[in-house]
C-alpha cells in the first residue's frame, strides 16, 4: 500500500512539474532586439545596390535559328511578337527584340 501511495505521489509531482514548465515556456514573449531588426532590414535590401522596386519580369524564348531568350524587369512588363522584327519583351516602354 505504501508503494502505491508513493507511486501516485511521484506521478502527480512529475505531471505538475511538466505542466508548470510548459506553462512557463508558452507564456514567454519573444522580443526582437534592435540588432535583429537591423539585420532583417539589411537582408531585405537588394544585393546589387539597385532600387529593387521591380514589380514584374518578362521573358521570351527566341527559338531557332537564334536560340536563347531575352528578359527585362520593371514596373510595367509585356511580351509579344512583331511580325517584321520578331519576338520582344517590353518593360517600362523599352522594347528588346531577339
Amino acid at each position: 500500500m505504501k508503494k502505491l501511495i508513493f507511486l501516485i505521489t511521484f506521478i502527480a509531482v512529475v505531471a505538475i512539474t511538466a505542466g508548470y514548465n510548459m506553462y512557463i515556456a508558452l507564456d514567454k514573449k519573444v522580443y526582437m532586439t534592435e540588432f535583429i531588426l537591423t539585420n532583417v532590414e539589411a537582408l531585405a535590401q537588394p544585393e546589387n545596390g539597385g532600387s529593387g522596386n521591380y514589380s514584374c519580369t518578362a521573358t521570351v524564348d527566341c527559338g531557332l535559328p537564334l536560340g536563347g531568350s531575352v528578359s527585362c524587369s520593371g514596373q510595367r512588363c509585356s511580351r509579344g511578337i512583331d511580325w517584321t522584327r520578331g519576338a520582344y519583351v517590353e518593360c517600362d516602354g523599352n522594347k528588346t527584340f531577339c
